[in-house]
């Protein structure tokens, strides 16, 4: 009955596949935003009951990052539907997630003193270098 009701519930513009037997990138890209928004949420929550100081200061600002971003991406996945899957708009959002993870997850990782020793240390300008990037492709 589960099984019917999912299939019931399910269309054919909620399917991963674009069509072209690849996958669509707005959906992808929805889905990568949703859990950036949430995991965004929850940090913040975490950063703020836990933390203090320049910590906490750090941590707002991978927060603020994280959240503006997950907001731009979705807005991207919308558009990318509406332009049927626009390339620069797909490499924007790529982009901007690959970006997102990389300079505010640095940030969690070096507050929490979780960060890894060695050639790492260029993870936090490359994510920031990915999202501006990924903001020039958006003009496209």
């Amino acid at each position: 009955a589960e099984s019917q009701f999912l299939s019931m519930t399910t269309t054919a513009s909620d399917s991963d596949d674009d069509g072209s037997g690849g996958l669509d990138a707005s959906i992808v890209l929805r889905r990568c935003a949703a859990c950036l928004g949430a995991s965004g949420i929850m940090l913040g929550a975490y950063g703020g009951h836990k933390l203090s100081g320049g910590a906490l200061e750090r941590w707002r600002t991978a927060v603020l990052y994280h959240l503006v971003h997950a907001t731009a991406i979705l807005g991207l996945s919308a558009s990318i539907k509406k332009k049927k899957q626009n390339k620069a708009l797909v490499a924007s959002g790529s982009l901007l997630t690959i970006g997102t993870l990389c300079f505010s997850g640095s940030l969690y990782l070096k507050t929490l003193g979780m960060f890894p020793k060695g050639g790492f240390g260029l993870i936090t300008p490359i994510g920031g270098m990915c999202m501006i990037a990924g903001w020039a492709c958006a003009v496209f």
